[in-house]
């Protein structure tokens, strides 16, 4: 997914586009990419998230139409995924992208990738490594999320970036899931203290790393406030 922001003195607006860039079902790129509107202009933001799963959809359902699809709940969609005379394709490199505008923004654009994956067919597999280092080539920063759950010469996102990028001079780390480290391990809990702290020869990144941690189910279900699941 790619979204796109401009500062106007407008009010704020949301458009969504799909780049239709490749035939997915055969696997070859089109003569002509093209970004095709998807629905209307949307001015409300608790419309965005029902819109963006519709287009989703669209992507990784590109047999079904787009009118059928713009008309789709939730509830619609959810059925949609679990329906066994359709299978939607497990990733696709059309793209939806997100235009928006407003007063409040500032100029940035940015890509969501997906994760790297291993457990998954060599074909699919390699489609999205091939993804990934498509977009990290270029100029642009490259944000890596990295759970602390397991060590960071393990993770291949790691590794990708530091293949394109290695002065790590456009690379900024994000250390997820602190609270997976178990007491008793402090080979890795070292290893990890290591490379926030910019110790890490191996590892290290010019910009650096920072650490988050979400909260659990637990934290959810009390409706904790955010100032209580930070501190």
């Amino acid at each position: 997914m790619e979204c796109r922001m401009a500062s106007s003195s407008g009010p704020w607006v949301c458009q969504i586009m799909i780049r239709w860039e490749f035939d997915d079902i055969n696997g070859t790129r089109r003569d002509k990419a093209e970004e095709v509107p998807f629905g209307g202009a949307i001015s409300s933001k608790g419309e965005v998230e029902l819109m963006l799963r519709r287009a989703q959809a669209a992507v990784l359902f590109p047999n079904i139409a787009s009118k059928k699809l713009l008309k789709m709940s939730l509830d619609d969609l959810h059925e949609l995924s679990k329906s066994p005379q359709l299978k939607p394709l497990s990733f696709s490199r059309n793209a939806v992208c997100i235009d928006l505008s407003g007063s409040e923004l500032t100029d940035l654009s940015f890509v969501d990738l997906p994760g790297i994956i291993q457990n998954a067919s060599p074909e699919i597999v390699q489609l999205v490594e091939d993804l990934v280092l498509s977009h990290i080539k270029g100029n642009c920063l490259i944000l890596v999320t990295l759970p602390m759950s397991d060590d960071i010469d393990n993770q291949k996102a790691a590794r990708l970036a530091r293949d394109v990028d290695p002065a790590g001079t456009r690379t900024i780390g994000v250390l997820t899931k602190p609270d997976t480290l178990p007491p008793g391990s402090v080979k890795l809990r070292e290893l990890w203290l290591e490379v926030l702290e910019g110790r890490s020869v191996s590892n290290h990144l010019v910009h650096g790393y920072f650490c988050t941690r979400q909260p659990d189910d637990a934290e959810r279900a009390g409706d904790l406030s955010v100032e209580q699941v930070t501190t």
